[in-house]
């Protein structure tokens, strides 16, 4: 700045006052602005950091059952319209649905439905993880809950529905969040629960039909995955690190396995 204002004296001594402030006042808002301007590099650099993925690696696998799978048929016969929404003519007589029960469900090859798969790591914790905006359905679909097993994040929407012709009940008795139940009325869809605090597991249940049970887990990371009809289950996004793997089952309970997993790899576990 003293440069500057030396360079205007000069000028002073060669110029009207008018051109004189004009000419000197240039160089110094040139030299303003130029310190003021962020860089345009900055900026974009600071947006892709912000929309990055935790990681680029994959956890997947098959849930596969040995032995013998306990089951039987649901009993609808306390409402008429459970039974007729389920009608088996086979058994229609005795009350009976065309579904069977839901504790353990396998396909014709052995493989495990409904078994909930989680990461375990303090790596986890350096994540910055966002609320999903989108929620998940949570549907009573001929008087069953569907899906059986399902897992949020902290704060996501569960969103509630009702296809049936019959009143339902979303009841749950939570450890850290709030208790309750939610009475759904046939063809309510627009219901929603939130969970704030992570948790596991949590029973859903509907009181007037003592059949109908779910089980809902919520983390504070997108990092599980539930099996599907095949067994087949996928964790995306996972950094690189050492993860202690679990597989939950409401009958069957707990199984653990160790895994190590570098960048832009997919394990099979």
């Amino acid at each position: 700045l003293e440069i500057k204002l030396n360079e205007m004296w000069a000028v002073h001594k060669r110029c009207g006052i008018w051109r004189c402030v004009l000419l000197a006042l240039l160089p110094i808002l040139t030299y303003c602005s130029s310190q003021t301007t962020p860089s345009p590099n900055l900026q974009s650099n600071t947006l892709a950091a912000s929309t990055e993925p935790c990681g680029n690696s994959t956890i997947a696998g098959v849930i596969t059952l040995k032995g013998g799978a306990p089951w039987g048929l649901i009993d609808m016969s306390s409402d008429p319209a459970c039974v007729e929404a389920n009608r088996d003519e086979i058994n229609s007589d005795l009350g009976r649905s065309k579904h069977r029960t839901e504790t353990v469900v396998v396909n014709d090859h052995w493989k495990l439905a409904n078994t909930l798969i989680f990461l375990k790591s303090k790596r986890l914790d350096s994540c910055k993880i966002s609320t999903p905006t989108e929620g998940k359905p949570l549907t009573l679909q001929d008087c069953r809950f569907v899906p059986h097993v399902i897992g949020l994040q902290s704060d996501q929407a569960l969103k509630l529905r009702n296809s049936d012709n019959t009143d339902h009940q979303f009841c749950v008795s939570p450890a850290y969040n709030p208790p309750g139940c939610i009475v759904l009325k046939p063809g309510e869809m627009n219901t929603q629960k939130k969970f704030r605090v992570a948790e596991r597991f949590i029973q859903i249940n509907c009181p007037q039909h003592p059949w109908e049970k779910a089980y809902l887990a919520v983390f504070s990371n997108p990092f599980f995955a539930v099996s599907d009809k095949d067994g087949r289950y996928e964790i995306k996004g996972v950094p690189p690190g050492e993860y202690t793997v679990v597989a939950w089952h409401e009958h069957y309970g707990e199984r653990t396995s160790h895994v190590t997993i570098g960048s832009n790899q997919t394990k099979h576990v």
